[in-house]
This record gives structure tokens, C-alpha cells and sequence, in this order.
């Protein structure tokens, strides 16, 4: 029996009828699938070595660059992730095994390895299984690149970019910054696909937001990291719940999940608008007192400053160099009204960089307008209730310890943002690795990265 409409567009695939064929047409009756399969018997049941199968619209998929073939997201009826190899995998028409939005259906063996380039390692990328074989349809419904492409952030070359939006031409209005480092950055981490999401930096849960897996919390660009970093007017770091923590060149821990999958995307998008993300990158840069260490990885593959390349500030007009105890300093800070309270939330780290810092201001200079949380120092929350998001700041921010340091505060914001260049330079003074961000009403500073919490 032939369901498809048009003979032209009929496909005949060798699959189990019992199995895959109920499924499948209930599925296409229900979404609208345009090109309906017919059916070519396997007899009762999966062919020989069949573990699995999967049937739903290819989402994105991941290439195996150390070991051949590539990894295929599959989501919804049947979501799965499994792997496509040259010379195993029977492939019947359309062929469209790497089109995004076109449907797949198939069945899987056991899986062997999927490998990557990770800067100077290859790194595994998990899968359900290697395709048998595999039936697609005809039409791409909604062309576009995948959101993770054929070579994984982080493998491209040290050269500036010599077409696309990180050209040194086109970065050079955007920021101040060396626009040849910026363009060798960008073409590190991207190769200068602005929708080039990470295969290293994906979340753990393989059914997130219906995919079968393999979504990236980094993508864009210069690989904004989500689960950190705001975007867009978007707190994406309330997207996510879990760590990711690695270690010699390999992933180590991976517990990332999705929480929030409407804010996920939209998120994901806004990283992929290459004009907020190369204004994202320059917020980073400058946060860090003009380095690539938000990149540290990239900057030392391509020799690139890391700290230690503060710019003259012009709006500083003290005499007093930098890293120096400021002669009128009165070696106290103030707070607004019921802060002070915070302090004894501060880690030891944090006190003794606000220690060093107190040094190196000038009197009248840093009145702390945030260390914790008012809602922890009223009892009302927790710290862990804080680091999972509803409080004054964002979801597993510094000012409740991050990923890895939950119970104690490595962040401090100063609520006087008119001196915010001397509290930068003392902050960078007395920590080159922290982070320095100015947001408008306040100066945000934080040792969450160099404390090993995983957060700014």
C-alpha cells in the first residue's frame, strides 16, 4: 500500500512495518507531515542488530570530525541522537540526512564512538547509536544552517577573517580593541558562523526541549557561554540548572540541564544576532580590563593578552599608578542603607580583596550597594534557594557563589558607578583575573572565575 500522494515523491524504505509504521503515520496525521512513507516489510520485527529506532525532524546535528560519520538531533515523535557512518548506514531517498527540519526515520545498532576536535583533543560527543539505515523526506521546510555546524567552536585558525562580520574592517567601530586580535578570536571560536553553536559545551540531558540532545549553552560568534552570561536583555543563566566543569583538555563533569526551553531559544537566538554578540564580546573584553582571558583557551593558542593590558584611562585623573596604595585612601568603603549587613556573607577571598581594594581608592570612593542578597540576610532565603534564580540577582550568580561555591559571596557591586575607573583599576590592582563590569547603575565586580566558582 502507497500513502504518499504524489508517485513522484514516494519513498520505499526497509523498515519494520509492525513497528515503525503505526507510530509514524499517527505522528505525520497529527503534525501534517507533507511527504507520507509507505511501507517495505522487514517482516514481524527489527532487522538483525537493531537496538532502536527514532522518526522526527532532524533538529541540528554534530560532525565527527576525529572518527568519521555525524551525529544526528532528532526530535519529536520518536527523539533519539544517533550517528549516520559513511559505509554502514543505508541511506534511501531524499538523502537528506543533514537537512535541517527534514523528517527522519530509521533504525539504530549499537553505538561506536563519535569523536571531535577540541582544540589539540579529540573529545567523545554521546549518541544512542549508529543508523542501519535511514528514510528522509523531500522538501527542506525551513532551510537554514544547523545550530551546531560541521567543525565545532574552538578548532578554527588564528588568521583574522577575511569575509563576514569578524573582518578586523568590521570590528574595528565596534569596540575598543585591537580589531586584528578581535577578528583572530572570533575565527577561533566560530570560524565566522554567527549560528555556530559548541559541540564541546552542550547540555547533559539528551531529551532537552525535544531534541534528542546535543544542545549548546555556547554558541555565536565569540561563543557567548549562556548558563553565565546575560544576552539581549535576557537573563539566560535562569535557563539552566547543573555544572560543567573541564579539566585537561576534556570534559570532566557535565550535570547542565534546561529549565526554562521558551527562554533556551530565545536566548540562542539573540547569541546568534551578530551584532549582540559581537557587542557581548566587547562588554567581556572590557569587563576584564581589556584582555581575551573570558577566552583563555583561544588567547594563549594565539598569543593574545590575558591580563596586564589595562589601556590609560582618561577619566582617571589621579596621579597614583595603578597597584599602589592611593594616598588619600581612608581605608573604609560605605553601604547603602541596610547593605552592611551583607558582609559577613562575603567569602574569605572576597574580604581580602575588598581589602586590597580599600587601598587603592581615593576617600569617598566605593559605597557598596550589594554583596549578597537582603532576602538571605532576612532569613526568607537561602543561598541555595537564591543560586536557583528569584532573588536580587540572576540564577547561580557570584553574589551566592556560583556553580561550585553556593553558601558564600565572591561578587561585590559599588552603587557610586561615576568612580567606576578607579574601582576598576584597583579591582584589576589587586586581582588581574577579576571580573569588572560596568551595568549602568552600579560597577559589578567579581573573583567568582579565579576562585574556581564558574561564574562572573
Amino acid at each position: 500500500m502507497i500513502l504518499s500522494r504524489n508517485k513522484k515523491k514516494t519513498i520505499v524504505l526497509t523498515l519494520a512495518t509492525l513497528i515503525l509504521s503505526p507510530f509514524f503515520i499517527a505522528g505525520s496525521a497529527s503534525i501534517g507531515l507533507s511527504v507520507v512513507y509507505g511501507q517495505i516489510p522487514f517482516g514481524n520485527g527489527l532487522p538483525a542488530g537493531a537496538v532502536g529506532l527514532f522518526g522526527g525532524k532532524l533538529i541540528s546535528y554534530v560532525q565527527c570530525t576525529c572518527s568519521g560519520g555525524h551525529v544526528m538531533i532528532v526530535g519529536p515523535p520518536r527523539a533519539n541522537r544517533v550517528k549516520v557512518l559513511p559505509g554502514y548506514t543505508r541511506i534511501y531517498p531524499y538523502g537528506q540526512v543533514k537537512g535541517i527540519g527534514q523528517w527522519q526515520l530509521g533504525v539504530v545498532s549499537p553505538p561506536t564512538p563519535c569523536l571531535v576536535n577540541a582544540f589539540l583533543f579529540c573529545v567523545p560527543v554521546p549518541h544512542n547509536g549508529d543508523v542501519m539505515v535511514v528514510g528522509t523526506s523531500g522538501e527542506i521546510e525551513q532551510p537554514r544552517d544547523p545550530i551546531v555546524d560541521t567543525t565545532p567552536g574552538g578548532s578554527g585558525t588564528c588568521d583574522p577573517l577575511s569575509s563576514g562580520p569578524c573582518t578586523p574592517e568590521n570590528l574595528a567601530d565596534k569596540c575598543d580593541w585591537n580589531a586584528n586580535d578581535a577578528s583572530q578570536v572570533c575565527n577561533v571560536e566560530s570560524g565566522g558562523v554567527a549560528d555556530r553553536g559548541s559541540s564541546v559545551d552542550v547540555v547533559a540531558d539528551n531529551g532537552a526541549c525535544g531534541s534528542g540532545g546535543g544542545l549548546p549553552f555556547s554558541t555565536g560568534l565569540f561563543q557567548v557561554n549562556l548558563r553565565v552570561h546575560k544576552i539581549g536583555g535576557l537573563d539566560c543563566p535562569s535557563a539552566f540548572t547543573g555544572s560543567f566543569k573541564w579539566s585537561g583538555g576534556q570534559v570532566v563533569s557535565n550535570t547542565v540541564t534546561i529549565v526554562d526551553c521558551p527562554l533556551y531559544r530565545k536566548c540562542v537566538a539573540a547569541a546568534n544576532d551578530p551584532a549582540l554578540n559581537i557587542a557581548k564580546a566587547c562588554e567581556l573584553y572590557g569587563g576584564r580590563g581589556r584582555n581575551w582571558a573570558d577566552w583563555l583557551v583561544t588567547a594563549n593558542k594565539c598569543n593574545l593578552p590575558t591580563s596586564g593590558s589595562i589601556a590609560p584611562n582618561t577619566s582617571n585623573t589621579s596621579d597614583t599608578p595603578i597597584g599602589n596604595p592611593h594616598q588619600d585612601a581612608d581605608n573604609s568603603f560605605d553601604y547603602n542603607d541596610g547593605i552592611e549587613a551583607q558582609v559577613a556573607h562575603a567569602s574569605p577571598e572576597l574580604r581580602d580583596f575588598l581589602n586590597c581594594m580599600v587601598d587603592r581608592v581615593p576617600a569617598d570612593v566605593g559605597r557598596i550597594s550589594s554583596i549578597s542578597d537582603s532576602l538571605i540576610v532576612s532569613g526568607s532565603r537561602t543561598f541555595q534557594q537564591c543560586s536557583g534564580g528569584g532573588c536580587a540577582h540572576t540564577s547561580g550568580s557570584c553574589h551566592y557563589g556560583g556553580a561550585s561555591c553556593v553558601g558564600s559571596s565572591y561578587a561585590v557591586d559599588f552603587g557610586d558607578q561615576e568612580n567606576h575607573s578607579f574601582l576598576r583599576d584597583a579591582a584589576l590592582a589587586c586581582n588581574p583575573e577579576a571580573f569588572v563590569l560596568f551595568e549602568g547603575n552600579h560597577s559589578h565586580i567579581s573573583i567568582g572565575q579565579s576562585a574556581g566558582c564558574g561564574c562572573n
